[in-house]
């Protein structure tokens, strides 16, 4: 196997002390759904670090969740900007533009 760390390994090494903190089910349920963003990005689109991840990675990911609940893809996204917080990367894009309170209504 390569020596050299894959994204999902980076994510793991990035989000390490994250995860010990705070609310344990929320924390590891954001860890999971990291942790899945990563597996996408290098299964699906064969990115090869956090670096290189960008709103094009993030759009694809938010389409191949498109099945999901409003609220979970909402939480999808707070994981990924808890991630990109962590990587010192800009925030990413929502998964849909308006609010879950605009939709409800």
């Amino acid at each position: 196997m390569n020596s050299k760390q894959d994204i999902v390994q980076e994510i793991k090494n990035l989000t390490r002390d994250y995860v010990r903190k705070g609310g344990k089910k929320n924390r590891h349920q954001q860890h999971k759904r990291m942790l899945e963003f990563g597996l996408f990005c290098r299964d699906n689109l064969k990115t090869p670090s956090l670096a290189a991840v960008g709103k094009r990675h993030v759009v694809r990911y938010y389409k191949s969740i498109d099945s999901f609940s409003d609220t979970t893809r909402l939480s999808h996204y707070y994981a990924l900007k808890t991630l990109f917080s962590l990587a010192g990367k800009t925030a990413p894009a929502k998964p849909f533009p308006c609010s879950i309170h605009e939709i409800n209504s």
